[in-house]
């Protein structure tokens, strides 16, 4: 039988399918995790590339002058999305930019009118930290909160979301896992690991613990319906 399972490692929630002997590693997870170094460095000196005469260009503006990439994610083998800050005029300046060429060039999207935050530090009040895509077209920013597009980040919307923050999101072949933090009046901090459909629905709190849970790395095709109780960790960093 299928079940899912919850372990420790460095500081990582590692969500993982046993199906029979093996499991195997999802291509939608390993588009969405950690960018290498060289393309997240390229996001944040993003700027405007000259193309010959003739060549069609990626909808959307100019990337903001000053760009600094806070977190990046993969759609496809080509095709990244990151979110970040630049200078501006009017607060909040949360910016997304987009490549099809694995960073050759990019280009600037709308983003959501929240500010950009830290997850841990920014508790309260709206604030974004990560992005996440599962298509070329169908992505989220999350935080303190959760912004859905459907039209590649062209425009974003409120999704509904179990409440507290989104401290690490991912997508693995139909679903969304999030971890999520809340921290009542005392002070005291309760972590969840839940998910939902990725066409939308309600969430469902797979695990439920006092201390920190961590951030998520997907192992799997399909995140199943069961969970066992996730060992203690704390936050990569």
């Amino acid at each position: 039988m299928n079940k899912l399972f919850a372990t420790a490692c460095g500081g990582l929630l590692i969500a993982a399918l046993t199906a029979g002997c093996g499991t195997a590693q999802a291509p939608s997870a390993a588009r969405s995790a950690t960018a290498p170094a060289s393309v997240v460095q390229s996001a944040a000196r993003a700027t405007a590339t000259a193309v010959p005469a003739g060549t069609t260009l990626p909808a959307g503006g100019p990337v903001p002058a000053g760009f600094r990439a806070a977190s990046v994610t993969f759609a496809s083998t080509l095709e990244a999305f990151a979110l970040g800050t630049a200078p501006c005029q009017h607060a909040p300046c949360t910016s997304i930019v987009r490549t099809r060429d694995r960073g050759v060039s990019w280009r600037g999207l709308p983003a959501p009118v929240v500010p950009l935050g830290e997850p841990g530090v920014t508790v309260t009040g709206p604030a974004v930290w990560g992005i996440r895509f599962a298509t070329p077209e169908y992505g989220f920013v999350f935080g303190n909160g959760l912004q859905v597009t459907t039209d590649g980040g062209e425009h974003w919307s409120a999704a509904a979301y179990p409440g507290g923050s989104i401290v690490s999101l991912e997508i693995i072949d139909g679903q969304v896992l999030a971890v999520t933090m809340s921290r009542g009046m005392a002070g005291h901090e309760s972590w969840a690991l839940l998910r939902r459909p990725l066409a939308g629905g309600a969430w469902t709190r797979l695990v439920t613990q006092a201390s920190a849970i961590g951030n998520i790395a997907t192992q799997a095709r399909v995140a199943p319906a069961r969970a066992t109780p996730a060992t203690r960790t704390r936050p990569s960093t």
